[in-house]
């Protein structure tokens, strides 16, 4: 008997899977992922801050260079046309040879943003916004920028993050000079409308 009761249940519920239509389409849950070329033009740039600079027997720090400039958009797909570009820069130079880094080498680690010059005050300080982009830089340099001039070639990291309205991430590259006046490139995957999804500021 428990059988044929547990056959019967097992048909009910084939049949009600059967029967219900899915309201959820593959092209919901994935939605299509396009590359995109993001590229901004930096210029006219200002010294904000000079950090400090301070030497110990582990090596020499400079923290807290702090740079503004105008960015210009390259290409059509780039988010935010015109804005200004702000990067906060710390450069490391080791005493002596450290697991992934060498004595003689200066280590650069920046945080850059791209606010839109039409953004509200609002969106500029919310979390993640429709008028501001952010990023990461790093490189290693026989120079420290901070104080001294010279060519920089550093790479560039999209963090995945609604950038300038686009819900994208992706790497690339700067090249410019110590001021960080110079382009950035990013070659980006991007998911599209983020307007959709919850908790974005617009």
């Amino acid at each position: 008997m428990k059988r044929v009761i547990y056959l019967i249940m097992c048909l009910v519920i084939l049949g009600l899977t059967v029967s219900i239509p899915l309201s959820i389409s593959a092209k919901d849950l994935l939605p299509s992922i396009t590359s995109a070329a993001f590229d901004w033009q930096i210029s006219k740039a200002n010294v904000i801050d000079p950090g400090k600079t301070i030497t110990t027997e582990k090596g020499t720090l400079t923290e807290g260079y702090v740079i503004e400039a105008v960015a210009d958009a390259i290409s059509s797909d780039t988010p935010i046309k015109k804005g200004t570009f702000r990067i906060t820069v710390n450069a490391f130079l080791p005493a002596e040879d450290m697991p992934g880094q060498e004595a003689g080498n200066w280590y650069i680690q920046g945080n850059w943003s791209i606010t839109d010059e039409k953004a509200t005050e609002k969106e500029k300080k919310a979390r993640h916004s429709v008028g501001v982009v952010t990023g990461n830089l790093l490189a290693t340099l026989n120079f420290n920028p901070c104080v001294s001039s010279g060519a920089v070639s550093a790479q560039v990291i999209f963090p995945m993050t609604p950038n300038g309205g686009v819900w994208a991430r992706g790497e690339g590259t700067f090249i410019g000079n110590e001021k960080f006046e110079g382009s950035i490139v990013v070659d980006a995957n991007v998911w599209p409308d983020v307007a959709k999804i919850k908790g974005v500021e617009k």
